[in-house]
């Protein structure tokens, strides 16, 4: 009489129970690994896209002595990196009305928003407005920008401008 033995039944189930939890595991890891790859790949694009946005805005712009009806580019200096206080007046009112429109003079695709600040970390006012931030999505207040949505990649770009003569800082940041 052959007497069978539950050692290897019990063996097969542990190893395919090992098996699965390893499956499992390897699924987690290139899981996360290719949601961090995104997230970067998210920003460098966003980034970029606020680079883009400052190379137009540290121009005169198209053409120089552009206005709502005939701008192109919308660059906010004249000669010598000097802000054009009536061009950002102008940019605001841009912004205020068809912020879409001056995406697509940008060629990008983020929301955006640009404001000047001083050598005393103060955000400059033109007009009665202190920058430009796309309307119902975001606010520029003292201290920076409230958004009004959730926002989970944002860049910041800063370049060195004048302002009256004196040194300041064009900041734009992007989001998506």
């Amino acid at each position: 009489m052959k007497i069978l033995s539950n050692k290897a039944q019990t063996w097969k189930m542990e190893f395919i129970f090992a098996a699965f939890v390893f499956v499992i595991v390897i699924a987690i890891f290139f899981t996360t690994i290719n949601d961090f790859s995104r997230d970067n790949k998210t920003l460098e694009y966003i980034y970029f896209e606020g680079q883009s946005i400052s190379e137009v805005l540290i121009s005169e712009g198209s053409p120089a002595d552009w206005d709502e009806n005939n701008v192109i580019r919308p660059g906010i200096l004249r000669e010598g990196r000097h802000i054009d206080n009536e061009k950002m007046e102008l940019l605001y009112s841009l912004s205020e009305n068809n912020h879409s429109f001056l995406r697509g003079a940008f060629g990008v695709n983020s929301y955006f928003a640009v404001y000047i600040k001083d050598s005393d970390d103060e955000i400059i006012k033109f007009g009665n407005n202190k920058g430009v931030v796309p309307p119902a999505i975001a606010e520029l207040n003292e201290e920076g920008i409230d958004f009004n949505m959730e926002t989970q990649h944002m860049a910041k770009v800063k370049r060195i401008v004048l302002y009256e003569g004196n040194p300041a800082q064009m900041v734009i940041l992007t989001w998506l």
